[in-house]
């Protein structure tokens, strides 16, 4: 059954019948329900490269499917390479499209990201009001990518959930980029993609600890945010299980908690981190339950002259 529903996307595709297309999804996803990981595979390898022959919006419901099938078991490897290029080609268009609705709105605030038709109707008809010539040259094709948007972050965020693949991602570097300068605007749409696409694995790390006056090298892997780096030192016993000590810059600015570990500066090699001592009154205490999904490997605690030098700065 999976088989003849994947050979109805192939023949809607081949027909270029975006409806026929989407109405064929759910059936195939029904289909894949409680399937062995070798069917699912065989059923990815044929349907993840058909997302780039589609239009974005239809792709991205493509994408999400086959990204339900590795769930259940299908080799990712396939999908990987189409799902980064689609949706970094849906980032880079989706971007415009706030640029074009307060150049033909002036006022009027931007819809957010949903998978409701009025919506999207609403929002084409607006950039379709344009002067022609000074208004939108695209209007559809920046509309469809600010909608179909998190519909690619959902499948590259699935993708993006093994340490395996996400050191493997194509375009990641990239994909970080445009995400992290689209995501304010899209009401948290993107925040777990960046946050997957942030985060550090088997990543030596230097540890400043001022109120212990070491400073320690470790590996960490599963790091999204600072504030999981911190959960993450605490449990290792390097940052106190008390709110002892909280994280700064080596240059001695406060890091805020839901900033990406993967800023922080790489100094002689390593990304480097300060415990400090806390402001006066501070006193947050952790979830040491969250842990379990971060791992730390400790590495050697520098000598008291070595020491001495990154503790001076």
């Amino acid at each position: 059954m999976l088989d003849q529903r994947c050979s109805e996307i192939e023949d809607a595709v081949a027909a270029e019948d975006a409806a026929a297309i989407q109405r064929a999804i759910v059936p195939a996803w029904e289909a894949a329900r409680d399937r062995d990981a070798a069917e699912l595979t065989a059923a990815v390898a044929r349907l993840a490269p058909l997302t780039a022959r589609v239009p974005p919006g239809v792709g991205g419901r493509l994408a999400v499917l086959c990204g339900a099938m590795t769930e259940g078991g299908a080799d990712p490897q396939p999908l990987a390479g189409p799902v980064a290029a689609g949706l970094l080609t849906v980032l880079g268009l989706a971007a415009g499209f706030p640029v074009a609705w307060r150049h033909t709105t002036r006022r009027i605030p931007f819809p957010l990201p949903a998978d409701n038709r009025v919506d999207f109707a609403n929002a084409l008809r607006q950039l379709g009001r344009s002067d022609p010539r000074t208004g939108v040259p695209n209007p559809y094709e920046l509309t469809e990518s600010w909608f179909c948007a998190p519909d690619w972050a959902m499948a590259a965020t699935t993708l993006l959930a093994t340490p395996i693949l996400r050191a493997a991602f194509p375009l990641r570097d990239e994909l970080l980029t445009a995400a992290r300068s689209l995501a304010p605007l899209m009401a948290g749409g993107l925040d777990c993609l960046v946050q997957s696409l942030g985060t550090l694995d088997g990543e030596p790390l230097r540890v400043i600890s001022r109120p212990a006056r070491e400073v320690y090298e470790v590996t960490v892997g599963g790091v999204a945010l600072n504030r999981e780096l911190l959960l993450l030192l605490r449990t290792a016993g390097l940052a106190g299980r008390r709110d002892r000590a909280v994280l700064a810059a080596p240059s001695g600015g406060r890091l805020t908690g839901e900033g990406l570990a993967a800023d922080l500066p790489v100094l002689a090699g390593r990304r480097t981190v300060t415990l400090a001592r806390p402001p006066l009154g501070w006193a947050r205490r952790p979830d040491l339950r969250r842990a379990g999904s971060l791992t730390i490997t400790m590495g050697r605690t520098l000598p008291a002259a070595e020491a001495a030098e990154w503790l001076q700065r």
